[in-house]
């Protein structure tokens, strides 16, 4: 027992930093000019989130952006240096079905969560891919949404936030898991810049929802006559 604790982090990492941010350069070199594309649908997404009408399409979004994380990412270049990246590849397939239900059956908008929905939603859309060159890493490996994980999965959170019903829980627990394994990675990696995502996804996290608690106890309720 005593010789188990003596691992560290770094011990159960398979692959170097180096290998890993070199993933991150690669496909975007091998999917250039898609980038400029998915710029125009970051925009629509900030739209959209500021439309109270428009969740329906904006869950299509999501959707689309995990599927595209499952193949080009977690299937087509993860796996090559993580033999659970298939396994990943699933779970991000499952998180864009339970987006999809809110195309089908959509939610309400949540009015109380929506400042730090949106604050979210543009740290991960807009700040977090910056935080990969001002960390010293390449332009070239920057991490965008809908191709890498880890803003996806915090514009995921910040658009939980933007619902009400307890149906929007089932898309967190997978947006919130990937957030744990990327932290665990960046500390592994002795890459403190990584951490940076998913605290702030979970920090705003926390301050949604008590905010929305707040709004139902402080809201009277309303006069059916």
């Amino acid at each position: 027992m005593q010789h188990l604790f003596s691992y560290a982090l770094s011990d159960f990492l398979l692959f170097s930093p180096e290998t890993y941010f070199r993933l991150f350069e690669r496909m975007n070199e091998a999917l250039w000019p898609l980038q400029m594309l998915l710029f125009g649908g970051v925009l629509l997404v900030l739209w959209l989130a500021l439309k109270q009408r428009a969740l329906r399409l904006l869950a299509v979004v999501f959707a689309v952006a995990w599927l595209l994380v499952a193949w080009v990412f977690f299937w087509d270049r993860y796996q090559s240096i993580n033999w659970a990246g298939s396994s990943f590849a699933a779970a991000a397939v499952l998180q864009a079905l339970l987006l999809l239900q809110f195309a089908v059956w959509p939610a309400g908008y949540s009015q109380r969560s929506q400042r730090p929905a949106l604050l979210l939603l543009a740290f991960a859309l807009l700040i977090q891919p910056l935080i990969v060159p001002l960390s010293g890493r390449s332009w070239q490996g920057v991490e965008l949404f809908g191709l890498a994980p880890d803003p996806t999965a915090a514009a995921s959170v910040a658009f939980v936030l933007l619902l009400s019903g307890w149906r929007r829980w089932l898309v967190m627990p997978l947006a919130l898991l990937w957030c744990a394994i990327s932290a665990a990675t960046a500390w592994a990696m002795e890459w403190p810049a990584g951490l940076i995502g998913p605290a702030v996804a979970v920090a705003v996290l926390l301050l949604g929802v008590p905010l929305q608690k707040r709004y139902r106890r402080e809201t009277p309720p309303r006069n059916e006559h």
